[in-house]
């Protein structure tokens, strides 16, 4: 019977759940708080003992070893390509060389060269001088260098006179064999 009886006023019974609530809700609260902070705490030193953080270090240092050994690579590159082609010029430079030694060597005293284009397979040349004795001796050795074989083909193109300043222009192509 004393059971069924309640003595207190209600307001205390309230205000005794509430209490008991509060109390317990404190408990809770520390203890999720404390175990918030083990875990906390946990994870970081498994963090910093873990071997990911030497991974990511070993990571950077092969990048970075990668990056300076691309670089030497591609300067290695650079100077192979610029050596092959400056060995593709030489080796044209020496043809060229051979074949305006080969000119050169019809121009005769007397005589100026004008204009010379060479190509590798073919040359165009316009002299001038005073005296037609000296372009006849130009086109002589011209055609002894045929006879040669040192120019495959000799061109003559033109011969002009100009009274006002006296001298004869001529104006010749060949190939080269």
């Amino acid at each position: 019977m004393s059971n069924d009886i309640n003595l207190l006023k209600g307001g205390k019974a309230n205000r005794l759940r509430q209490e008991k609530l509060l109390r317990f809700l404190q408990r809770g609260s520390i203890i999720s708080l404390a175990a918030v902070v083990v875990c906390s705490m946990l994870f970081f030193f498994l963090n910093t003992k873990s071997p990911a953080i030497s991974l990511r270090e070993e990571e950077k240092a092969v990048i970075s070893k990668m990056t300076a050994h691309q670089k030497s690579a591609v300067k290695l590159l650079l100077i192979e390509g610029r050596t092959r082609d400056i060995l593709t010029i030489l080796e044209k430079r020496s043809v060229l060389d051979n074949m305006v030694k080969n000119i050169s060597e019809l121009v005769p005293e007397g005589v100026r060269v004008d204009s010379l284009q060479i190509d590798r397979k073919n040359f165009s040349m316009i002299v001038r001088s005073s005296s037609l004795m000296s372009l006849d001796t130009l086109l002589n050795r011209a055609v002894l260098l045929t006879e040669n074989k040192k120019i495959a083909k000799v061109t003559m193109e033109g011969l002009s006179m100009d009274k006002n300043r006296g001298f004869y222009i001529l104006s010749f192509s060949g190939d080269f064999p």
